[in-house]
């Protein structure tokens, strides 16, 4: 069996041509931040102890706590929204925005989170893996509280005005 790929002009390509660009493949796809991290093991690690920190926490553990009964089924589905951001499987599927909308929270709760994300992010993973999952989180939450019409300034520079 003889496997033969095409160049842009047509011809058939050279079989270390082939070999080549299916390796820089494969090594672009090896790159992820989700390979990087552990793919879905270390995604859910991360995930379960970050979320042992948050169901703790006197500032946002009472608005988890009074909205998520079953913790392992958010888990799972938490794992999802993250994986497709960082370049796992592609399953998760809902308006995460939205999912937000109705909870009573201010840019106090925002910012006690992503202060437990980068902790989480800094004792669970490699330097630079944790401070791309930093940004993006920081990102995400920027979206978010301009989405939920939240002020992004952080609390302690309003109250130093």
């Amino acid at each position: 069996m003889t496997i033969v790929g095409r160049n842009i002009d047509g011809k058939n390509a050279a079989p270390e041509m082939i070999f080549r660009n299916y390796s820089l493949m494969l090594k672009a796809h090896m790159n992820t931040l989700y390979d990087r991290i552990g793919g879905h093991d270390g995604i859910s690690k991360l995930l379960r102890h970050f979320y042992a920190d948050v169901r703790q926490d006197p500032l946002i553990g009472p608005i988890f706590n009074a909205q998520i009964k079953d913790w392992k089924s958010h888990l799972e589905i938490i794992a999802s929204f993250w994986e497709a951001l960082i370049g796992g499987p592609r399953s998760y599927s809902r308006p995460m925005p939205m999912r937000h909308a109705r909870l009573p929270l201010l840019a106090e709760h925002f910012e006690r989170w992503l202060f437990l994300w980068q902790a989480n992010c800094r004792a669970q993973l490699p330097a630079d893996a944790a401070q791309e999952m930093i940004h993006l989180a920081g990102h995400i939450g920027h979206r978010l509280r301009i989405i939920l019409g939240i002020s992004t300034v952080p609390a302690s520079k309003t109250a130093e005005n």
